[in-house]
């Protein structure tokens, strides 16, 4: 499952002028951080009453417009990667992204390193894809990776500006331009930049196209064929700007004592309990597409972008609180909301590291809300072609329960969050994939197996 926010790349160049602040140049990226972290207990077959609710009866009929049905799921762990391993490829910084590809092969990307790395489904080393470097297919700043249904793999390199394209065995093939909406100049007295969005990337259709997502003033969803550019399929709900909010960007950002005035727009406004834009490719290559605060699952036509038909379920948002405005803003100051990326001259390791930080909790103060929590907060589909909904907790920040639907408008039935999370990638055969912190907050990825996923007491 791709989880990737619209990307947001501003280059600062900090004027020398007297009485003007001083810093290097560097290229401020919003990118995802939402990995789900999972404890999964030590026993390596699990069965897990997971539901909401008193376990169904038998005659109990699991219909959309009913109420949840809870499900059992048996589970199997296959191997853990990362942590105190004394292997050097699974020394993982940062595991940013994970896939599968269609052999059970994973693919994975470890963003502070500059590396993708590929496991076999037995847990194996298998390669390195590429290196870092300034060469034609060698990657300078990586930041994200898909699987296309070859097992071709796509990197996405801001470095070079480039979308790159690997071969199932690593071998480099071709480089293509960025996926990417046109840049625009702006400056202040202060600061000169320029700021580009980078649409997600959140999946590939058979035919070897991807679905991408533009989350950033008017939402949509395109299609990109690789050498060829984008072409615009679904246009999403765009909620009205909020009064409250009084700009649409980011004015000031503060680094130690020092504070920089931004020109408008470089760095957008981050808006929490908004509407989502959700979508995931779906096995024949329509396209399941959430992009409201209700219980909606659209189902969309991939050549004309029409609507076949809408999953709904009878719940309703909810009003977000003072309490929780105050729980995102403390996720967002932890780390668990918006990361940021610095690059330019003079910006590398920790340095780096402490601007994306300052610029990052520079945001928290800016952000905006919307007035309710979307009813669904997550979204993806399996290699069985089901859909698997995440709803959002009472809280409006948890997870909250997992329900799982079929494109046809079947409800299988419902999850608990208490012993069920959306793993960070589906994969063949009912194997999952989730990003955890380990011992000392070192990233480890676990690899599970849905045996089988039944009804509670059927």
């Amino acid at each position: 499952m791709l989880r990737m926010t619209a990307t947001v790349v501003a280059v600062l160049a900090v004027s020398s002028a007297p009485g003007a602040l001083t810093t290097p140049k560097a290229a401020a990226q919003e990118v995802p951080c939402d990995a789900t972290c999972v404890h999964v207990p030590d026993p390596p077959v699990l069965a897990c009453m997971m539901g909401c609710g008193d376990p169904a009866p038998d005659s109990q009929e699991a219909t959309l417009d009913g109420p949840d049905v809870p499900l059992v799921a048996l589970t199997e762990e296959l191997f853990l990667l990362g942590g105190a391993s004394e292997e050097e490829w699974q020394a993982f910084t940062e595991i940013s992204e994970v896939h599968f590809d269609h052999d059970g092969n994973l693919v994975i990307l470890d963003r502070r390193q500059n590396r993708v790395v590929v496991v076999g489904s037995d847990g194996e080393f298998r390669r390195h894809i590429s290196r870092t470097g300034q060469g034609p297919g060698e990657l300078r700043m990586a930041i994200g990776v898909g699987v296309l249904h070859d097992n071709r793999i796509v990197v996405r390199d801001v470095g070079h500006n480039a979308l790159f394209l690997f071969g199932a065995d690593g071998n480099f093939l071709e480089q293509h331009v960025a996926i990417r909406e046109p840049s625009t100049r702006m400056q202040s007295q202060s600061v000169i930049g320029s700021s580009q969005t980078l649409p997600a990337l959140l999946g590939s259709f058979p035919d070897g196209r991807l679905l991408t997502a533009r989350r950033r003033g008017a939402r949509a969803l395109d299609i990109h064929t690789i050498g060829r550019g984008s072409r615009e399929v679904y246009r999403a709900y765009t909620p009205p700007p909020s009064e409250a909010a009084g700009s649409e960007s980011v004015s000031m950002i503060r680094i130690g004592e020092m504070e920089v005035q931004l020109p408008g727009g470089i760095l957008p406004r981050r808006t929490v309990f908004g509407p989502p834009l959700l979508a995931a490719v779906l096995a024949d290559g329509e396209i399941a597409v959430v992009d409201s605060v209700g219980y909606q699952v659209k189902i969309v036509r991939p050549d004309d972008g029409s609507v076949r038909t809408v999953l709904e379920r009878p719940i309703n948002p909810f009003p977000v609180t003072a309490e929780m405005q105050e729980a995102a803003r403390e996720r967002e100051s932890g780390g668990g909301g918006a990361q940021v990326i610095a690059t330019g001259p003079g910006i590398s390791g920790a340095a780096g590291r402490e601007l994306e930080s300052a610029i990052a909790q520079s945001l928290v103060p800016e952000m905006d809300f919307g007035s309710e929590v979307p009813v669904i907060s997550e979204m993806g589909v399996d290699h069985g072609n089901r859909i698997w909904i995440v709803r959002s907790g009472e809280d409006g920040v948890s997870p909250g329960p997992v329900d799982v639907l079929t494109p046809s408008g079947g409800y299988l039935g419902t999850l608990s969050e208490d012993f069920f999370q959306m793993p960070d990638a589906f994969g063949p055969d009912g194997m999952m994939a989730y990003i955890e912190l380990g011992e000392f907050d070192v990233p480890v990825l676990r690899v599970l197996r849905l045996v089988s996923l039944t009804v509670a007491g059927g």
